[in-house]
């Protein structure tokens, strides 16, 4: 849900930008989802993303029954497990290459972090 979230404001960023008419009104809603767009990848979608697919994998290799029983494969094909657990890496680390973006202070980042960390914990 974090990575389709966050690449749904990179698809509103791109759509906004997109709008004929850029008057002070539209630019500074640009800079807001921008700035948006720069935290959540800075802060939530690359790191928890990263964290993800590098656990599931590590899980994968030394128990599969741990993440992915063997019956899931009569149900779920092999490219849509890729699709789940290995594209969102990739994605990332092309959105990590590919687009620059500001980053945000590292307590700034780490304090967004842990407290998003902690709520889905506590949740």
């Amino acid at each position: 849900i974090l990575q389709t979230t966050y690449f749904g404001v990179c698809v509103l960023t791109d759509l906004v930008w997109l709008l004929p008419q850029h008057g002070k009104r539209v630019q500074r809603l640009c800079l807001r989802i921008s700035a948006l767009q720069d935290w959540l990848f800075a802060a939530l979608a690359f790191p928890i993303g990263f964290f993800v697919v590098v656990s599931f994998w590590l899980l994968y290799a030394f128990d599969r029954e741990l993440v992915y029983p063997k019956i899931l494969d009569q149900i779920i094909p092999t490219w849509m497990n890729h699709a789940m657990h290995s594209v969102v890496l990739l994605l990332l680390m092309l959105e990590l290459i590919l687009v620059p973006h500001r980053w945000p202070s590292h307590k700034g980042g780490m304090a967004v972090l842990i407290s998003f960390c902690c709520s889905y914990l506590l949740w």
